[in-house]
């Protein structure tokens, strides 16, 4: 449970991450203000632009439904006349858990090498649309 307060400690402000081309290009702590200063950013952009936003969130890992003590959940958003509208195409929304035995791995140990695994979730899951929902997938599916 150590693992899990300390690698919440380093990502207090990349809980919301929205990223283009597979390059973080904002992160925050709050959904609302982030969404926000996307809108802001890309206002005058005169052709579609295709973001991915994850949101990280720590669980206890006991209930039924959930995998693991962190989520890590994808969403695929278009933005296009100052409108950020969700994509629903298959595949590439949904929920990736990161188990307590991929813990003990101890590939989490610092932010840099966490935002790195990150990338490269994110890279597989843009180009191999493989996320399904409702089930629950495991990182070690992806990596």
């Amino acid at each position: 449970m150590d693992k899990i307060k300390i690698i919440k400690k380093m990502l207090v402000e990349h809980r919301i991450i929205y990223l283009k081309n597979n390059k973080i290009v904002l992160y925050g702590i709050s959904k609302t203000n982030a969404k926000q200063l996307i809108i802001n950013k890309y206002h005058n952009s005169k052709t579609p632009i295709n973001l991915t936003r994850l949101v990280i969130s720590f669980h206890k890992g006991v209930k039924f439904y959930q995998g693991g003590p962190i989520q890590l959940n994808f969403k695929q958003y278009t933005m296009f006349e100052n409108k950020l509208s969700l994509r629903y195409e298959y595949g590439t929304s949904g929920s990736i858990w990161i188990t307590k035995r991929f813990l003990i791995k101890d590939l989490f140990k610092n932010k840099k090498k966490i935002l790195n695994l990150i990338i490269t979730l994110c890279k597989r899951v843009n180009i191999n649309k493989n996320i399904k929902i409702p089930g629950v997938n495991l990182i070690t599916n992806f990596i």
